[in-house]
């Protein structure tokens, strides 16, 4: 039984840990000597600017890096979660991390 619990734990650990990236292009401006890359990104949720180098918090729990010509970003939780038998996941968008609960209860926590 022992060996059972520590494999389920060892599972949702593991899916816990899966993130999604993505990597967004930024406009480059054109000038009649050359492409420049600019100064600035755009939040690719919320069309926020962000300096050159900077690394911010952005809606639905994502991080993201301006970088010049890209703008990198990644999910701050993971993207595919194990549940037990009769409880689901809801993620808290403050915390950036799911709630296990039960399916009818979001006030009743399951033991993972």
């Amino acid at each position: 039984m022992k060996i059972l619990m520590i494999l389920s734990v060892l599972c949702t650990t593991l899916t816990l840990i899966h993130a999604v990236c993505f990597i967004i292009k930024n406009e480059l401006e054109i000038i009649t000597d050359g492409l420049v890359v600019p100064q600035k990104c755009l939040d690719p949720y919320d069309k926020s600017e962000h300096a050159l180098g900077t690394s911010w918090n952005s809606s639905l729990c994502v991080r993201c890096k301006c970088n010049g010509a890209t703008v990198s970003c990644c999910t701050r939780y993971s993207s595919s979660i194990s549940t037990p038998p009769g409880c689901e996941a809801t993620l808290d968008e403050q915390l950036c991390e799911y709630k296990i609960h039960r399916i009818n209860d979001p006030e009743d926590p399951c033991e993972v």
